[in-house]
This record gives C-alpha cells, sequence and structure tokens, in this order.
C-alpha cells in the first residue's frame, strides 16, 4: 500500500505530465493566452423598431503594441441583421438570420489597426442581440 506522501508525489508527477502534453504539438502563437477585457452587446426587438435606430456601431482604439481578438456571437429569433467589423483596411460583413447565426472570432495583430469599428444594421422585424468580447493578448 502506497503512503500518503507518496500518493502525493505521484499525483503531482502524474499532473505535471498531463500538463507538459498538453502543451505539445502547441504552435507558439496558441500557446499565448488571449484575456477578455471589455464586452458589448446590443438587443433588438421588432416592436421597439425605429428607422432612425436600425443602424448602431461603436468605435474601439486598439493600443499598437497588443494584439486583439473579437468574439462576436449573434442570432436572430425573426428577421435579419449585418455585422459589419473594420479594422485598418479590413472590412468583414456577417450576416445573421434565425437560420444562420454568427460565431466568429476576428484577430488583429499589434499594429495592424488604430481602431476597430463595429456597424450592426437591422431589418424592422429584426429580433434578436449581439455580443461582442474583446480579448487581448499583451
Amino acid at each position: 500500500m502506497m503512503k500518503r506522501s507518496e500518493r502525493a508525489i505521484a499525483g503531482l508527477i502524474s499532473l505535471g505530465l498531463v500538463l507538459g502534453l498538453s502543451a505539445c504539438g502547441r504552435a507558439p502563437e496558441e500557446a499565448e493566452e488571449f484575456v477578455s477585457r471589455q464586452a458589448f452587446e446590443y438587443h433588438f426587438y421588432p416592436e421597439e423598431y425605429e428607422e432612425e435606430y436600425s443602424s448602431t456601431g461603436r468605435t474601439l482604439p486598439l493600443e499598437g503594441e497588443t494584439d486583439y481578438q473579437f468574439r462576436i456571437e449573434a442570432e436572430c429569433t425573426s428577421g435579419t441583421m449585418e455585422i459589419r467589423v473594420t479594422c485598418g483596411t479590413e472590412e468583414q460583413i456577417y450576416a445573421v438570420s434565425p437560420s444562420e447565426p454568427c460565431r466568429e472570432t476576428v484577430s488583429v495583430e499589434s499594429g495592424a489597426a488604430e481602431e476597430a469599428q463595429f456597424d450592426i444594421e437591422i431589418q424592422p422585424d429584426a429580433e434578436g442581440g449581439v455580443r461582442v468580447e474583446v480579448l487581448t493578448c499583451p
């Protein structure tokens, strides 16, 4: 029978092996961890639709020496919306509908853009929401 201290040492060795093996095979850029810094959300309802508010947006300044990831989650239970993400000269457009939710991650390397612009346009019958999580890696 193993003594308590032997079991503890065996457990620590096992844990070290598991952690070591899980790190093997990762590319150096994948080994860096992104940390959530902030998030913002918008929710839309057909009964609250007004033409002048059918488009909304947010601009975030980006620090030059920081890598960014923007995790975008959006879905509609009715209607459609369009999400446009602009970082520097790069622009990506995501169409969201009840049959096509959006689960995307946009990566921006340090120095690639001075700001990130998020524009959301909804149709009158749109019911749903958008959540953007901002993550950084020093």
